[in-house]
């Protein structure tokens, strides 16, 4: 039997149908909308995202698959965090879309401000053979509009040493925080360590600075301990302040600029004086009654040996009289620590201020009458 030229042809395009492997389908993101609802405009926001999903070419697709969200710095894939999925269950003949909306999506805290990106990328789980593969991922860009927001969360001072009077070492304890709901940043900031007399920046000495080179997302908080910080000669005596101020180089454009310094309390018990004296002392060790709050000792007129105690308004200072009262010969004021400052009562007696004078003589008269 002869066979035709045409059945030949036939046959061998049915063996090359046969030996092809059937085409895969090809799913890919279309359309994208980022955000759908809600905002991007710091870490934390939250947020729906909607896209249409196309099947190109191939075969229906009739399998369950996965829709993936990332936030991403840029329109690749290897800055990317995950947000969440969707699974999609539409049946979608070759040429046919459906359109799919997020469930509610939160940006992380490693969002950096400025523009960025959200990527979908259809069938994350590589449960559809497809015949291309390099078509599924799409990015729609986001606006992070919150810059960062670096601070002085808390400080502990001192954190060793002392501050007790000038020249006294110590060191400072502090946590820096950027704010919650801001954005990311990598970059140097300096710290700067300065003594104060008031919570004020007026009359502030330098005493150090020092780099801080953490990396920050938001919410996230670093502790740094100051470098060996030295009272400065002129310190006064009394309840004073360290200040530290965070980006004192102005390296980072925050969010916030007006939280950029913290004035942590000391208390400096000796060093340059104060006006101002007030006069008080704890009861006697001899059981006589004080004379309006002074005591005399042995009770002897004229004998100040006991403890005699004079500070400023905030009792933050204390002196004694060891030998005899003011202006004698051989006497004189000596220091006694009662944890404070301010007293304007000389070592030497030679000089102490005439209001101090006045209220012994009084005191010490109305001792005698009696």
């Amino acid at each position: 039997m002869q066979i035709s030229r045409l059945h030949l042809a036939l046959a061998a395009a049915g063996a090359l149908l046969l030996s092809r492997p059937a085409l895969g389908q090809d799913l890919q993101v279309v359309s994208s909308t980022a955000p759908q609802s809600g905002s991007t405009a710091h870490a934390g926001s939250t947020f729906t995202v909607r896209c249409t999903i196309k099947n190109n070419a191939g075969a229906q697709v009739s399998t369950n698959f996965t829709l993936a969200y990332y936030y991403c710095n840029a329109s690749n894939t290897s800055s990317c965090t995950s947000l969440g999925s969707s699974v999609v269950s539409a049946s979608l003949a070759v040429g046919a879309s459906t359109t799919v909306t997020s469930a509610t999506l939160t940006l992380p805290n490693n969002v950096r401000y400025g523009s960025r990106h959200v990527r979908f990328r259809v069938d994350s789980t590589n449960a559809i053979t497809e015949s291309v593969e390099t078509n599924n991922d799409r990015w729609d860009p986001i606006s992070i509009t919150t810059r960062p927001d670096l601070f002085i969360d808390s400080a502990s001072v001192p954190a060793s040493g002392d501050t007790k009077g000038p020249g006294s070492s110590f060191t400072a304890k502090h946590v820096l925080l950027n704010a919650a709901k801001t954005s990311y940043f990598s970059s140097t900031v300096m710290l700067r360590y300065d003594y104060c007399p008031t919570t004020s920046s007026t009359g502030c000495t330098q005493l150090a600075s020092a780099p801080c080179t953490n990396n920050y997302s938001a919410g996230e908080k670093h502790t740094h301990t100051s470098p060996t910080l030295t009272l400065p000669v002129g310190a006064a005596p009394g309840k004073r302040y360290l200040r530290l101020v965070v980006d004192a180089n102005k390296q980072l454009t925050e969010s916030d600029e007006s939280n950029n310094q913290h004035y942590a309390e000391i208390t400096v018990v000796s060093g340059a004086q104060d006006a101002g004296v007030v006069v008080d002392a704890p009861p006697p060790a001899d059981g006589l009654p004080p004379a309006d709050g002074l005591s005399l000792g042995d009770g002897q007129a004229g004998d100040l040996s006991g403890d005699l105690v004079a500070s400023d308004a905030s009792g933050a200072e204390g002196w004694y009289w060891p030998d005899g009262p003011p202006g004698e010969a051989g006497s004189g004021w000596a220091p006694k620590d009662v944890g404070g400052c301010g007293c304007a009562l000389p070592p030497d007696g030679s000089s102490a201020p005439l209001s101090a004078l006045l209220l012994l003589a009084a005191l010490l008269l109305a001792r005698r009458r009696r």
